[in-house]
């Protein structure tokens, strides 16, 4: 029995000492592989810092290379940092003394993640590190909490971060210039404008300012900021270096008063800093020429624009333009009236393989709509957009319907217009929800330019067709209940303008009534010039003028305003404006009145003409003689006023031709020949006339007046 026991007792200490041998094992084990992985660690942790240091070399390396890109912070940035780190005469940031300051705070910093390494790698909740690599002068005054606001880059946000530094008046102490400078690259562009007063003050306070550098980080950054506050800053930052402290600036300081000035279309401001440039010995650099052309867009200067450009070009390749300046230029060719020019630039963008942006595209398709004959070039430029996989967006869509109602696409443009509509409605949550007032415009030129006889690209071109079907395929009358009140009828009827004209009221009206802030200037033109064709009569034309429109006369009241025509003829006639009674004037009131102008005094000699009412075109005639002396017109340009002036001519000597009375269309031509340049273009109309009705005498004094103008124009040529 005592045998067994022992037995039993051997048995089981040599299985505890069996355990016992194996648990350590596995703890040499494990013991083994965390030294492994404490080491491989380390390794990784060195490979990161080698990595970082030679991604910064290559960083400066780039920063010395030539950037297209148009950003002009960036680039000014770039290079300042490239200079403290080159450049061993500057006070501050010399090349030995910032490379043995960043070495050993490198090296500071890599003995901590050492020493550190056994508790991040078994700690669960490792400390927080901004996601972009600041100097240790900055993050030794950031805790924790401070630092969870940039610990990742795409939920960064920086407003708390300088809050924090500015409220220690010590905060930059320790720090250099080129640390201030890290720190304030490291902030996203968009965020700078709201923390660069507080940056200001604290670089200030610790004694930062005194090299060219800083000051280019801080007006780059001021910049960014509304013009109007940043000007007085900005000019202030120039003097202080410039002036009170000798401090020589650079052309990249020209740069951003350039492109200060610029913004402000100060001409003489921005040629006196590109002259101290070329002072300098240096040139313009690509940021600077697009500064300057874009001072000139903004300004509408458009010959100055192109000259800009061309320079660009052939200047350099620097200095060649990018694919954004191309769609830039293209922009203003076509708000210029000038697509000829912007369709030699898309060629030219095309031969150089410049990638054509969408915003040029659309440009092109909309510039195409103003001549004759370009139609289907817009379309192409629009199946280049599809082809190129660019979003489908409502602007493309807008300018499919300003293609298409140029082209007399009248359902394409219906079922385009719904189709926004509808969109719209959905996107808000099945609140009905209108098109824009551009769209509303693009409907009525689709009434008022339909042409029965017209072929459409969308009707000749397979892949226009495509399109075209399956947006009329789309077309949804009923998509709710306050739909617009469009016939439910893919085609309208083409012989027949009543229900076109009923529908285009009823659209008018629906708008008015539900939407009367889509009711611009350009939208009630377009409205009258529909029913200046498609309506019944004078009359009907008349009651819309008067209850959509008033007379603002010189003492700035409002009123309808009807101005006598003839007495004789005017007194008895039935169509007289204005001539309702008290309760059809009630029941016509309307929600929206707009000031009358010249647009829309052209739109009433376009009715006058197309309903042959010489009457009605004499009162508006005398109207806008009083329209000339307001102050809305007076405070015009004096060319923009000459071109109104030209325009609303031709349109009453049209109608004078339209109505056969060619002694007042001589008179009128005859009258103006100092103020206007009358070509064969204009006069054709009325010579055919002259002849027709054998007024010699007048044709040969019509073409004495072309003759001067013609000889007016070559002088012209000959100056420019």
């Amino acid at each position: 029995m005592a045998l067994t026991f022992t037995t039993k007792t051997r048995s089981r200490n040599q299985e505890w000492s069996r355990v016992r041998a194996h648990t350590q094992r596995v703890e040499s084990d494990i013991t083994s592989q965390l030294r492994s992985l404490q080491e491989f660690t380390r390794q990784v942790k060195q490979a990161v810092e080698k990595k970082r240091d030679e991604e910064k070399a290559k960083e400066i390396i780039k920063d010395l290379k030539v950037d297209n890109d148009i950003d002009y912070d960036k680039n000014v940035q770039d290079d300042a940092e490239s200079i403290f780190n080159a450049l061993s005469e500057e006070k501050v940031c010399t090349k030995d003394s910032s490379k043995l300051s960043y070495t050993k705070a490198e090296e500071e910093e890599n003995a901590e993640l050492e020493e550190e390494s056994d508790l991040d790698l078994l700690s669960l909740f490792p400390s927080v590190h901004s996601y972009t690599q600041l100097p240790v002068s900055i993050t030794e005054q950031l805790d924790g909490d401070t630092l969870q606001y940039i610990a990742s880059e795409e939920t960064a946000n920086w407003i708390p971060v300088i809050s924090r530094l500015a409220s220690n008046s010590n905060s930059l102490s320790n720090a250099t210039s080129y640390d201030a400078h890290i720190l304030l690259k490291s902030i996203p562009k968009e965020q700078r404008p709201l923390i660069i007063a507080q940056f200001h003050k604290m670089v200030a306070e610790a004694g930062l300012l005194d090299n060219r550098y800083i000051y280019n980080d801080l007006m780059a950054s001021y910049n960014l900021v509304n013009v109007k506050e940043s000007l007085p800053i900005i000019e202030r930052l120039y003097k202080e270096m410039t002036d009170e402290k000798a401090i020589k600036p650079d052309a990249y300081t020209m740069g951003i008063m350039i492109n200060l000035y610029s913004r402000r279309c100060n001409v003489d401001k921005t040629k006196e800093f590109l002259g101290k440039i070329t002072d300098m010995g240096d040139h313009p650099t690509f940021a600077i020429y697009t500064s300057v052309l874009q001072m000139y867009v903004r300004m509408g200067e458009y010959r100055n624009a192109v000259d800009v450009f061309d320079t660009m070009k052939f200047l350099s390749l620097e200095t060649f333009p990018t694919s954004r300046t191309y769609s830039s230029m293209i922009l203003l060719d076509t708000l210029n009236n000038e697509i000829e020019h912007g369709m030699a630039l898309y060629k030219e963008m095309i031969d150089r393989n410049i990638k054509v942006e969408p915003q040029a595209l659309l440009s092109l398709s909309k510039g195409c709509t103003t001549r004759k004959g370009l139609t289907p070039q817009g379309w192409a430029y629009i199946l280049e957009y599809y082809a190129n996989d660019y979003p489908i967006s409502y602007k493309l869509i807008e300018v499919m319907m300003n293609l298409a109602a140029k082209d007399s696409d009248l359902s394409l443009v219906r079922a385009l217009y719904l189709s926004i509509f509808e969109n719209n409605t959905k996107t808000n949550g099945g609140k009905i929800t209108p098109t824009n007032a551009t769209a509303l415009k693009y409907l009525f030129n689709a009434y008022f330019s339909f042409d029965k006889d017209s072929r459409p690209v969308s009707v000749v071109d397979e892949r226009v067709m495509a399109i075209r079907l399956r947006s009329l395929e789309l077309m949804n009358f009923t998509f709710h209940d306050e739909a617009p009140p469009m016939l439910p009828l893919i085609h309208l009827p083409v012989d027949d303008n009543t229900l076109m004209m009923k529908e285009s009221k009823a659209i008018f009206e629906y708008h008015v009534l539900k939407f009367p802030e889509m009711i611009s200037e350009q939208v009630l033109e377009a409205y009258l010039f529909v029913l200046a064709v498609r309506g019944g009569s004078i009359r009907e034309f008349e009651k819309a003028w008067n209850k959509y429109t008033y007379f603002k006369n010189e003492e700035d009241t409002d009123s309808n305003v009807t101005v006598e025509g003839p007495e004789p003829v005017v007194k008895n006639q039935p169509n007289e404006i204005g001539s309702t009674t008290p309760v059809e004037d009630l029941l016509e009131t309307s929600p929206v009145t707009l000031p009358r102008d010249d647009r829309l005094y052209n739109a009433c000699m376009h009715a006058a003409r197309h309903f042959k009412d010489v009457i009605f075109a004499q009162k508006i005639w005398i109207e806008r003689g009083r329209f000339r002396k307001t102050q809305s017109f007076q405070s015009l340009k004096p060319y923009v006023q000459d071109q109104q002036d030209f325009k609303f001519a031709r349109a009453m000597l049209s109608c004078f031709v339209e109505t056969g009375n060619v002694v007042d269309a001589y008179q009128l031509i005859l009258s103006s020949q100092s103020r206007f340049v009358w070509t064969y273009y204009h006069l054709k109309s009325v010579l055919i006339l002259c002849e027709k009705m054998g007024y010699v005498t007048f044709k040969t004094e019509l073409m004495k007046v072309i003759s001067k103008s013609n000889k007016f124009l070559r002088r012209q040529e000959r100056h420019s």
